[in-house]
């Protein structure tokens, strides 16, 4: 299998997330289930049925710019990992959170969270 380099990775959001220099993103991609086991299951075995799925994500960068009504902002957020061939995570998503880390000898950091809104695609 061919190893992929995040170097060319590329984030786009609704609104300006051109004020964060993304160094890192991930994306966790989650599936709910059920628990439908009967009484006197065979084997005392446990079964499962896919409930609901949901997804999250975070953004890591340099800030470069204002952050002005990012927060609560809902649109359609793309994760591209920039190798051919693929494009990562893509789907509707919510700004739930913005974490900021200033240090006297770094650059100022930070840290966007997005709670999805429907379905993930990924490729």
């Amino acid at each position: 299998m061919a190893k992929i380099s995040g170097k060319a990775g590329t984030v786009t959001f609704a609104t300006a997330v051109t004020a964060v220099k993304v160094t890192s993103w991930s994306a966790e991609l989650t599936a709910d289930t059920a628990d439908v086991t009967e009484m006197q299951a065979s084997g005392w075995v446990k079964t499962y049925v896919p409930t609901f799925v949901d997804w999250t994500a975070t953004v890591e960068g340099v800030l470069d710019g204002s952050l002005s009504g990012v927060i609560g902002a809902e649109g359609a957020l793309d994760l591209n990992v920039g190798a051919s061939g693929t494009s990562g995570v893509a789907g509707n998503a919510i700004c739930t959170g913005i974490s900021f880390s200033v240090g006297k000898d770094d650059a100022v950091t930070v840290s966007l969270t997005f709670q999805g809104s429907g379905a993930a695609t990924v490729s």
